[in-house]
C-alpha cells in the first residue's frame, strides 16, 4: 500500500496492506498492526491504535473507493470506536493481521466529486470481531482549504512541548515526547511536540486528531491517578481545528466509568467527546 494513500511519509507508519471494492459502498481492507509502536507500546489494542487505523482507513477508502484525487484536502469532522470484542491473539514478536469491513454512508457529492462521507468499520481477527468504529471526513480543494484555514494555513508545530508536571509513567507512555498535557488539576492544556515522529510524520498546520484522542485518554489517566486506563468506547465531534497559536484547554467530567471531554480554544469548543474508560486489556499471546 503506497504511503500517499493514507497520508503518511514513512512506510513504517502505514497500517493497511490491501483494499478491495465490493461495490454498493462496501469495501474490505487488510490491516497489519506491529507488535510495538511509539503510540501503543506493548499492548497493541489501545485507543490510539484504533484511532490511527480508522484515520488511515477512512482516507484510503475515499481515495480508492470514491476516486478522491491525491490533491484533495481532508478534514476529519468526527471519529468514534468501540473496543468491545474478542481479545487479540498473536505469537510473541509477530505483527497482527486483521481485516476491516468498511461501508460508506452520509455520502454527499458535488459536481467536483465526493464532498463528505462517514466510513463505518467492523474489525475482525480470524473472523472474530475485535472492534468497530467510524471516521467522518470533509473533502475540499486547495483554494477552499486555504479560505477555511485563513491565517493558520501553513502554520508550523512547536519544536518541543514545555515542561510538564506529568511523567510518562503517569499516563502509560514511555517517553516525555509522548505526553500531550501540561498544567495541573486546576487546568490542563493540550501540548504537542512538533518533532514527534508519528503525530507529525507528514507536514500539518494544526494539531492532529489522533493526538487529541490520545490527549483525552491521558486526561482520564491523570484525573483518576490510573495510568492503565484506556478509552474502551469513544465518540468525538471535531467542531473546530485545534491550532498551534493559542492554548487548547482540556477538561473532563466523570460519572462511574463514563467520561465527557471538552477541548476549547479561544473560548470556543473545538472537540466534544464522550467515552467509557477502563483498564487496558492485554493482548492474548498464543504459542
Amino acid at each position: 500500500m503506497h504511503r500517499s494513500l493514507v497520508h503518511r511519509r514513512s512506510t513504517h507508519e502505514v497500517l493497511p496492506t490491501d483494499f478491495v471494492d465490493l461495490g454498493a459502498d462496501t469495501f474490505e481492507i487488510a490491516i497489519q498492526w506491529p507488535r510495538r509502536h511509539p503510540l501503543w507500546k506493548t499492548n497493541p489494542l489501545r485507543s490510539s491504535l484504533i484511532a490511527e487505523t480508522i484515520r488511515q482507513s477512512t482516507i484510503l477508502t475515499c481515495h480508492l473507493g470514491y476516486s478522491v484525487s491525491p490533491q484533495t484536502r481532508f478534514l476529519m469532522t468526527g471519529l468514534g470506536f468501540d473496543l468491545a470484542g474478542e481479545p487479540l491473539r498473536a505469537l510473541p514478536g509477530e505483527a497482527i493481521e486483521i481485516r476491516a469491513h468498511a461501508s460508506g454512508s452520509r455520502v454527499r457529492r458535488s459536481a467536483r466529486g465526493l464532498r463528505s462521507v462517514r466510513i463505518g468499520f467492523s474489525f475482525s481477527q480470524n473472523g472474530a470481531p475485535i472492534a468497530s468504529g467510524h471516521g467522518d471526513a470533509m473533502l475540499v480543494d486547495d483554494s477552499t482549504y486555504l479560505r477555511l484555514r485563513g491565517s493558520h494555513a501553513g502554520a508550523h508545530p512547536p519544536a518541543r512541548i514545555r515542561q510538564s508536571v506529568i511523567s510518562p509513567a503517569d499516563v502509560g507512555v514511555d517517553a516525555s515526547e509522548d505526553i500531550l498535557l501540561e498544567g495541573d488539576r486546576h487546568g490542563w492544556v493540550v501540548a504537542v511536540d512538533g518533532s514527534h515522529s508519528t503525530y507529525f510524520d507528514h507536514p500539518l498546520d494544526h494539531v492532529p486528531g489522533v493526538a487529541l484522542v490520545e490527549a483525552c485518554r491521558q486526561l482520564a489517566c491523570v484525573e483518576t491517578g490510573d495510568p492503565t486506563l484506556d478509552l474502551r468506547t469513544f465518540e468525538a465531534e471535531f467542531v473546530r481545528t485545534v491550532e498551534f497559536s493559542s492554548p487548547a484547554r482540556a477538561s473532563i467530567q466523570r460519572s462511574g466509568d463514563g467520561a465527557c471531554f471538552v477541548i476549547t480554544q479561544d473560548d470556543a469548543i473545538a472537540v466534544d467527546a464522550s467515552a467509557v474508560v477502563a483498564s487496558a486489556v492485554a493482548t492474548t499471546s498464543v504459542s
